[in-house]
Formats: C-alpha cells, sequence, structure tokens
C-alpha cells in the first residue's frame, strides 16, 4: 500500500502512515486540491485501506474529499508492543479511527463510510467523538460482534485457547496460499456464492484482496477476531447524534439482518435500508443499489 505513492495526483489521496492512539495506523491522506464533502472510508475485518480504490464510483472519487483510514492491525498498520486480546474494544477503534481523523482533517468534520466492521468502527467513532462526525453510512455494521457464517466459526478457534488459535492461524494461511479455497470461502459471504463466482468483476477482484490478505500477521487477527466476539457497543452506538444510514443485506450469513435493525434502534437520527437479495458483499452484489444512497446521504448532509 504504501509503496506506490507515485501513482497519486493532486487530486487523489495519497498514502502515508499515521501514529493512532498507540498503533501505527495506514492511511490515504485527502488530496490538497480536492474538493467537496469529507468523506472518509474504513475496510472491513482482514482488509487494507487499499480496498476502496477499487470499489468506489467515479463521482465520489472525482467530486469529494475523500480518504481511507486502516482498521487496527491489518497490514501495513502495526499494533504497539504486547498488544492482547483485552486490549481490542470499541475504545480501540474508535481511539485509532478518532486520532487519524483529527490528523487527516484538522479542525473539520467527516462524513464515515464503513464496511461491517469498519461501519462498526465508523459508528463508535461517531458516538465517542460525535465532534467530527457529519454522518455516518454503515454498510452490513454491527453493534454486537459475533459473527455468522465461516467468520463466526473463525471467532469460536480463535477464543480455544491455544490450540485453537494454532488451528485459526493455519487455517487463514491456508486461504492465503490457496486461490480455490479462498474464492470458494469468500463467495460464500453472498447471498448466492454460484451467481457471485460467475461476475467477472468478483473473479477479477480476488487475487489482488487474496495478495493482501496473505501480508496480515494472522496473530493479531487471532486477537481481534476473539476480542470482537464478545464486545457489545451498543451504549457507545446510542450516542451517535450524525444523521446515520444503516444498510444490511437481508440475506447476509455474517451480519444478519436483525443486527442490522438493532443497529438502527439505537441511532436517533437513523435510517435503515435493506437489500433484498444481497449478503455480505454489496460491492459486487448490489453496487448499484446501494452506492446512489450513500452518495445522496452524503450530500444530503454536507456542511
Amino acid at each position: 500500500m504504501i509503496q506506490h505513492s507515485e501513482t497519486t495526483t493532486d487530486t487523489q489521496p495519497r498514502p502515508r502512515l499515521l501514529s493512532a492512539a498507540g498503533h501505527q495506523l495506514a492511511a490515504f491522506e485527502p488530496a490538497t486540491e480536492a474538493t467537496g464533502p469529507n468523506v472518509v472510508f474504513v475496510h472491513g475485518i482482514t482488509g487494507d485501506v487499499d480496498f476502496w480504490t477499487d470499489v468506489i464510483p467515479d463521482e465520489i472519487k472525482d467530486g469529494m474529499r475523500w480518504s481511507s483510514i486502516s482498521l487496527p492491525g491489518h497490514f501495513p498498520s502495526a499494533v504497539p508492543d504486547g498488544f492482547s486480546r483485552s486490549d481490542v474494544g470499541y475504545d480501540m477503534f474508535a481511539n485509532c479511527i478518532g486520532d487519524a481523523i483529527k490528523q487527516l482533517y484538522p479542525n473539520q468534520r467527516v462524513h464515515l463510510v464503513g464496511w461491517s466492521t469498519g461501519g462498526f468502527s465508523s459508528l463508535v467513532t461517531a458516538g465517542k467523538f460525535p465532534d467530527l462526525v457529519a454522518s455516518v453510512s454503515s454498510i452490513s455494521g454491527f453493534a454486537r460482534g459475533k459473527w455468522g457464517n465461516r467468520l463466526g466459526n473463525m471467532q469460536a478457534l480463535a477464543r480455544a485457547g491455544a490450540v485453537g488459535r494454532l488451528v485459526f492461524r493455519s487455517g487463514m494461511r491456508g486461504m492465503a496460499i490457496n486461490p480455490f479455497v479462498f474464492k470458494n470461502i469468500f463467495a460464500g459471504f453472498s447471498a448466492n456464492s454460484r451467481t457471485v463466482k460467475a461476475d467477472p468483476s468478483f473473479c477479477d477482484s480476488l487475487e489482488p484482496l487474496r495478495a493482501r490478505f496473505s501480508r496480515l500477521d494472522m496473530r493479531v487477527m487471532s486477537l481481534l477476531f476473539a476480542g470482537l466476539h464478545g464486545t457489545d457497543a451498543s451504549p457507545t452506538i446510542r450516542n451517535v447524534t450524525a444523521p446515520s444510514l444503516i444498510i444490511g443485506g437481508e440475506a447476509d450469513p455474517i451480519i444478519p439482518i436483525s443486527e442490522t435493525r438493532h443497529v438502527a434502534s439505537l441511532v436517533p437520527e437513523s435510517t435503515l435500508v435493506e437489500v433484498a437479495d444481497c449478503g455480505h458483499l454489496f460491492f459486487c452484489e448490489a453496487p448499484e443499489r446501494i452506492w446512489p444512497r450513500i452518495i445522496e446521504w452524503i450530500r444530503q448532509h454536507h456542511d
């Protein structure tokens, strides 16, 4: 991620590393010449800041002052020495994202857009630091960190002592080196894996996704998976005052639509969008239904 800054321009974000809340955090710095609303994207678990450069539409790239911030512990981000499972909680995510926003957009408010754990992180950041956030768009975000499907199984392994953590790390590394396994597991997060696997855009995105996945520190991932399992950020999310667009796939096997509805019930100024025939992979299952809603939401609440 950090190595390709030569491809950026004065109207496109530039990669950098930040010191944020004790973590080394990767981010894209908003371009100095960019105009429009300040928009910050936060990726999902096992992703990285480069994810958004492949999926956000041109209307955002060309018309907004956008950037992206890494989740803690996701390459090339690095956790502090002595990092442990007990350090994982909604405060850690909120403090890291909040500190990064202050550095990237000093004395300005931003529109947060997050997917999955990025949606969770956006919500808890808005709840803890309301003065930083103009609006939130949470896609498959959650308040309670117990996941379903294969990710839920991996959480169980990460919580099952030394042997479980060893199996977790082995399984994750196996995904990283085997394209066939990676494709099938990742497609299983959708509403219809057969349809998704036949989509050329999904297939084209797999190799860069797998390459990024292979660079993760699986020991740190096991700590994040285990720590998030017991997290309930509902009290903090109740403090969100920013207008919030809460989006969920009706067939999401990772974050069930009941959890999306729970999140929407917590935020006073929220609008719930339930996307039919959509699972967890919004960017290849329903981009034409989701991105226009997010763009409209940001422009509607732009200062």
